[in-house]
């Protein structure tokens, strides 16, 4: 799934609303390409098409309807929905249950630190809901670590932008080691796999 492209197709025909869904759905935990859509969006902040303050409001308040959304349904329907509807966006009952153990071990500083964590960022909502964690601060922690999530992205968008000349003649510059680099290390990886499969045949 090309990201990059539905992230330009949907900022380029939905503008704000565009970066709304993606947040409030991604954070629901179906997959979209919200952290290339922050980074493009601070891209366009760098070329004026943007304003911040209303870019920023508008992504925390996706990622935040989002959230309170995720905690609803975990709080009223439980773990059963997530086991239910979650192989369909690849949550497996292996993925929520090891996230559960981690829930439990980090309380309500789990909620900041999913929003740095892909897969965890998706479950974290029902899991605050599951658990009966207190609505309030639930959101506020929601509130931080999506403040610190948006401006992150947001900030390395708006970096991009301002050296992206720089960027692309480094890209030049040093494109041939890249590709050699990827090369050596898919050779690394694929003769590894052949051999510990040659390995385990043979035990």
């Amino acid at each position: 799934m090309d990201y990059k492209s539905i992230a330009l197709e949907l900022v380029d025909l939905y503008g704000y609303w565009a970066l709304f869904f993606t947040m409030f759905i991604d954070t629901l935990g179906i997959p979209m390409p919200s952290k290339t859509m922050l980074t493009l969006s601070g891209y366009f902040l760098h070329m004026g098409i943007f304003n911040f303050t209303q870019m920023f409001a508008v992504a925390m308040a996706g990622s935040l309807g989002g959230f309170a959304s995720g905690y609803t349904i975990g709080r009223k329907i439980g773990k059963p929905f997530l086991e239910k509807f979650g192989p369909y966006v690849r949550i497996t009952p292996e993925k929520i249950s090891g996230l559960e153990k981690w829930f439990a071990k980090k309380g309500i500083y789990a909620i900041f630190i999913a929003y740095f964590l892909p897969v965890a960022r998706s479950i974290v909502p029902y899991l605050a809901g599951i658990s009966k964690m207190a609505f309030l601060p639930a959101m506020s922690m929601a509130a931080v670590g999506a403040t610190c999530w948006i401006i992150t992205l947001i900030t390395f968008g708006l970096l991009i932008g301002q050296n992206w000349t720089k960027l692309e003649n480094l890209l030049i510059d040093y494109f041939p080691y890249l590709i050699a680099g990827v090369v050596i290390v898919a050779g690394i990886t694929f003769f590894r796999k052949r051999n510990n499969k040659k390995t385990s045949k043979q035990v």
